[in-house]
């Protein structure tokens, strides 16, 4: 469930959104939903803007339904907190309730009222979304890991930091993306060795358990030109080294020996 966003009755921003003049972050959900042909706010209104190809998660279009639901939680959390507040102050607990909740409709023309707010103080119509899947036929580089038939695939998804991509795991033979094996971490590493400090996937930052993680939706959040190791059962680490993003045209080094 989303944090409670300290003023009643606003529903918490969808996980890693925010409009700004910075690409938007999308974390996997389920994409089952057609899109709705009209918006009900600003954000749904940017989130149609987005090119259809682009598979959007049900969260980004909640249904009045799933806005009620999540409203009733965050009013049940600001009652739990009140009533405790009113506890440790020693006044005296009632069994009303502390307060008189907007009726549903009204709640949720806040809600989208809020969205309105926030993208007309970003003064953006718009939204960037970068961190995708790669889609057929854009640039990606592999790296094969041995005796697994599964691979790291590399790419930028559209990333402006020339210093960033994007990295997930692909099945060997089909190239199809997949998540990586549960038992199975990427950490940072360099020329000493692995640096013990796990790096978790885009989704499990966000809160998701690994293993109910979206088939294939799986992604992770590296720097190029470093150096990064995968760790497995019954294996030693596997190191390899993520490249620099090349320029066209841009002569590239070789390596050799000095004379001198």
């Amino acid at each position: 469930m989303s944090q409670p966003h300290p003023t009643r009755y606003v529903l918490p921003q969808p996980p890693l959104v925010v409009p700004s003049k910075t690409r938007l972050r999308v974390v996997p959900a389920p994409s089952t939903r057609p899109r709705p042909i009209k918006p009900r706010n600003k954000f749904e209104a940017a989130a149609l803007k987005v090119h259809p190809s682009v598979k959007l998660p049900d969260d980004f279009f909640p249904t009045d339904a799933e806005i009620d639901e999540e409203l009733d939680a965050i009013d049940a959390v600001i009652e739990a907190e009140e009533i405790e507040i009113k506890q440790k102050s020693s006044k005296k607990r009632t069994t009303n309730r502390l307060y008189q909740p907007y009726e549903r409709e009204a709640r949720r023309e806040l809600y989208h009222q809020d969205w309105n707010e926030i993208f007309t103080k970003a003064n953006r119509e718009t939204m960037k979304v970068w961190g995708l899947k790669p889609h057929n036929g854009d640039l990606v580089h592999t790296v094969q890991i041995p005796d697994s038939g599964i691979a790291v695939r590399l790419w930028d998804s559209g990333l402006e930091d020339p210093s960033e991509c994007c990295l997930d795991f692909i099945n060997s033979l089909s190239s199809k993306a997949i998540n990586s094996p549960e038992d199975w971490q990427l950490f940072p590493a360099n020329k000493f060795g692995v640096i013990p400090v796990p790096i978790l996937s885009r989704e499990e930052s966000a809160g998701y358990e690994k293993n109910a993680i979206p088939l294939g939706e799986e992604r992770f959040d590296i720097m190029r030109a470093r150096f990064y190791a995968i760790r497995r059962p019954n294996y030693p680490d596997f190191l390899f080294e993520v490249p620099v993003e090349s320029i066209a045209g841009a002569a590239q080094p070789r390596e050799s020996r000095a004379v001198g």
